[in-house]
């Protein structure tokens, strides 16, 4: 359940939020200059032809798929880098209650609205409820961070959130591991 669940977060939410944020930043462009944008997109280039790879159960050449997880491997951590420079270098946030709001609604809020729609309203069973309240649990995610770089959005409050929600997920976790 844990990788239909991130799989699923990827293709739909993450696809979905990316052509919104084109859409949106493409004010006074024409549509066919916004599909361009879109369809240029790298994120979602690489969406597309895993998807395609992936249905149509397509092998590839072993020396591209170790240079494919090279180069994944090392997204995390450049991002955890370029995150730690960020908020080496922020002065103060000019709203500080914001990045604890967002940790708070990503550590409790959204935790609490997996538990009650996937074991009251959808009824299912613990095996397959917890690991959706675990990810739910789960800190902020880095791509936020990366989307707002990439979509020159102010990264402040975006990194305080991802710190202290990866704090505080020491104990969300902890007790959605529980269940």
């Amino acid at each position: 359940p844990m990788v239909a669940i991130i799989s699923m977060d990827g293709l739909l939410v993450f696809s979905g939020s990316l052509i919104l944020m084109d859409v949106l930043a493409s004010k006074g462009a024409t549509a066919s200059q916004t599909m361009r944008k879109i369809l240029r997109n790298p994120p979602l280039i690489g969406i597309s032809l895993g998807l395609v790879v992936g249905l149509l159960g397509i092998t590839l050449p072993t020396g591209f798929s170790l240079f494919a997880d090279f180069l994944g491997d090392t997204a995390s951590p450049v991002l955890l880098f370029a995150l730690g420079i960020i908020l080496s270098q922020s002065a103060a946030v000019s709203r500080p209650m914001l990045p604890v709001a967002i940790a708070g609604m990503k550590l409790v809020v959204h935790p609490l609205l997996a538990l009650v729609v996937l074991g009251s309203v959808l009824q299912l069973s613990p095996e397959l409820r917890n690991p959706g309240v675990m990810v739910a649990a789960a800190p902020c995610g880095v791509m936020a961070f990366m989307l707002a770089m990439n979509y020159a959005v102010r990264v402040d409050a975006i990194s305080r959130a991802i710190l202290y929600s990866s704090i505080g997920s020491l104990v969300t976790v902890t007790i959605a591991a529980g269940l």
